[in-house]
């Protein structure tokens, strides 16, 4: 059975539409008619057409602008037929849209030929669209593999081969692709056990990275994180929680090297003074540990700040909320998501 190709013919004229379906026989086209641009773009609003022939001047406008419309908008070719006198301005202005201009008066062997030129057209720009759609899907599968390996470096500490041939492994011996292998890596990661921080960027598709470092269930040094986890110390950021005198609670993130300089967070907080919550406090105004408290999944939302050097780079990591697990994500992703002021907050 043959697959008819819808078309779309825009006229006022009584003379040119007879002639127009006599060139496009019953068994390849469906041919509809509007007699206004109104009721042309409704109809390419509600169908797909394959292209469109317009004959100008239509009973509601000229119709040059709105095939300009048409072509752009709903993305199909447009034959576009124009009065002599105006063909070569006509065609000047519209070089750069995929519309073929031809120009009336002329004879049934012209018009054929520029609706067969239209079908060449339209046949190799499907062609393409096929063409690029094989080939953004090979993209996206291998973005799930390098995922999956990712995964697999991350979490289980393989080397970039290792991941690569248990990949390829794993889908040799079950008869499957690989990427069906990488999809399933990834959907047994994202059921792992996550922390309120991940699930928030979740929540928000933020990418971000999870890295995990040995600990006894207690606290471990922020430099001596970043040495486990082989990151900059400039880069590994420690949560802070201060109460001012007026009894607010204010979030700071600094690199783990440096320190706080209290005057400088009061002033930036906009309060007389500020000091550290005692650590027994740090769970119940937090609900994390010490050693593990992220500034994301907080009891509350506390106003945050951020060290201002902090967009000198790509990524930052911080707790992750509990001892071992840490985020590594874009600092501006984290900005623009908790609304945070980036400052000078830390002693000289």
């Amino acid at each position: 059975m043959i697959n008819k190709k819808k078309i779309l013919i825009v006229s006022s004229g009584e003379k040119l539409v007879p002639v127009l379906k006599e060139l496009l026989p019953v068994n390849e086209y469906i041919v509809n008619l509007s007699t206004t641009i109104h009721d042309a773009k409704k109809k390419l609003r509600n169908e797909s057409f394959y292209f469109s022939i317009v004959q100008c001047p239509i009973k509601d406008e000229f119709g040059v602008k709105s095939s300009q419309e048409i072509a752009n908008t709903f993305d199909i070719g447009v034959l576009l037929l124009v009065k002599n006198d105006i063909f070569d301005q006509v065609t000047y202005r519209l070089k750069e849209d995929p519309i073929l201009v031809l120009s009336m008066p002329t004879n049934r062997q012209v018009l054929y030929q520029g609706i067969c030129l239209m079908n060449t057209l339209m046949f190799q720009k499907q062609k393409m669209e096929n063409e690029i759609r094989k080939l953004r899907k090979k993209i996206q599968d291998q973005q799930k593999i390098n995922q999956a390996k990712l995964l697999l470096i991350e979490q289980y500490h393989y080397s970039e081969e290792k991941a690569h041939h248990y990949i390829e492994k794993v889908a040799m011996d079950h008869s499957i692709t690989k990427v069906e292998v990488a999809m399933s890596l990834i959907e047994k990661v994202k059921k792992m056990n996550k922390t309120n921080a991940m699930r928030i960027l979740d929540q928000h598709s933020i990418p971000y990275m999870v890295h995990e470092y040995p600990h006894k269930n207690e606290a471990v040094d922020g430099i001596h994180v970043a040495s486990l986890l082989n990151q900059n110390v400039e880069q590994v950021y420690k949560t802070l929680v201060l109460i001012s005198n007026t009894r607010q609670y204010f979030v700071f993130m600094i690199p783990v090297h440096l320190q706080l300089d209290l005057k400088k967070c009061a002033k930036v907080a906009q309060v007389k003074s500020v000091d550290m919550i005692p650590v027994k406090e740090i769970n119940k105004i937090t609900g994390y540990v010490r050693g593990g408290c992220s500034p994301l999944g907080m009891k509350k939302e506390y106003p945050i700040f951020i060290y201002e050097e902090c967009v000198l780079y790509d990524t930052i990591c911080f707790s992750g909320g509990k001892i071992g697990l840490q985020i590594e994500m874009n600092p501006m992703d984290l900005i623009e998501l908790r609304h945070i002021k980036c400052v000078d907050c830390v002693k000289a």
